[in-house]
């Protein structure tokens, strides 16, 4: 997000910003909040304690863009049934991710002198003043700040810094989370990503094993082999994938499974044409799956939360061309696996089936409320 946008949508909405305010804002855009994990577990309960304090809001926004790569959590607006600590993985994840950094600062700062010029800064940010502050500021280290009485006095702030990257994904923690408080202690719940092609899903993938440690399973890992490849069966919607291995592997043995188990099932080589090696995945807290088709009718395991991600053509066709260097893969999925994979979904309402359903692409809007 601009953080030139970011800060005026801020200043407009928080008239009562001080100089410090801004400074801490562009801080944040540009460094993330993980100056602030130094010890995770006293971090938790502080961020509990502040939750328990902080009264709920159905109209204070739960995502606000703070520019670059970074936006604040408002507690008053968490998700229901996210609980704190998964937010508090969340944040210490994002702390280890990508952010602007000097640079970005400076050209936070920048921006905030430009809107001062423009007259687009609240009352107490005026040039005389930010020049003041910053030269105090500078002159005392820099870093992050406070934020100041007067904002403190007039909207009680109370958030958490985390990734843009990760903001979208808030509303599938706070599923996952519900489904854990609610599950029987020897049930090991079962959770499905899928969705279209380039849509993010190894990328949440990656981002549930990070915070929760849960077993994940494949569904590339069961490409069909040469000798299944008939036109018949690729002519059929949700096909394209060994089920018949998966459900030997995976949906046989996780019908019987308890918390710790491990499943064990091979792992199929697409260069080589045949499984190669094999994988073992702990099912705890649940049971992860992620890949196309992994919502197909064919695969037989019970599933207790269903995701879908999805994103625009021209975003879908953007992503696949910057991650295939190779030029005729890169035609394989315009001309073979995409169509596959659309007349799949059409046909068996994958989309309009599933508990969650979530577009991918950055949000247009600064803000927004994750009930």
């Amino acid at each position: 997000m601009d953080i030139r946008d970011c800060l005026k949508y801020h200043f407009d909405r928080y008239p009562a910003m001080m100089p410090k305010d801004a400074v801490k804002l562009v801080y944040q855009s540009a460094f993330g909040g993980g100056h602030l994990v130094r010890d995770e577990a006293s971090a938790l309960e502080l961020l509990k304690e502040e939750i328990e304090h902080t009264q709920h809001s159905d109209t204070v926004p739960t995502i606000e863009y703070i520019g670059d790569s970074a936006c604040r959590v408002n507690l008053a607006a968490l998700p229901r049934g996210l609980t704190a600590h998964t937010l508090m993985r969340i944040f210490v994840e994002s702390s280890k991710m990508s952010y602007g950094g000097e640079a970005a600062f400076r050209e936070g700062i920048a921006a905030i002198l430009a809107l001062i010029e423009e007259g687009a800064a609240p009352p107490a940010i005026t040039c005389e003043e930010m020049v003041r502050w910053l030269d105090l500021y500078y002159s005392e280290g820099g870093g992050m700040t406070r934020h100041s009485l007067e904002y403190s006095t007039a909207y009680a702030p109370a958030y958490r810094v985390i990734h843009e990257n990760i903001a979208p994904f808030l509303g599938v923690f706070a599923a996952i989370d519900t489904l854990l408080a609610n599950k029987n202690d020897n049930y090991v719940p079962v959770v499905t990503i899928d969705g279209r092609c380039g849509s993010g899903k190894s990328t949440l993938a990656d981002l549930l094993f990070s915070v929760y440690r849960c077993g994940v399973v494949h569904t590339d890992d069961f490409f069909l082999p040469t000798s299944l490849r008939t036109k018949e069966r690729l002519s059929t919607p949700g096909k394209n994938i060994h089920y018949e291995r998966f459900n030997s592997e995976i949906s046989e043995s996780a019908a019987t499974m308890r918390p710790g188990d491990t499943i064990k099932y091979g792992v199929f080589d697409c260069q080589c044409g045949t499984i190669t090696s094999s994988r073992e995945v702990v099912t705890e807290p649940f049971l992860l799956i992620e890949g196309s088709y992994s919502s197909s009718p064919d695969i037989t395991i019970k599933r207790d939360l269903c995701i879908f991600l999805t994103v625009s053509d021209e975003e879908q066709l953007r992503r696949i061309a910057e991650r295939s260097q190779d030029k005729y893969k890169y035609a394989d999925f315009i001309n073979k696996w995409i169509p596959m994979e659309e007349e799949y979904f059409k046909s068996y309402n994958i989309k309009e089936s599933s508990d969650i359903v979530i577009n991918t692409e950055k949000p247009k809007s600064l803000f927004y409320i994750i009930k």
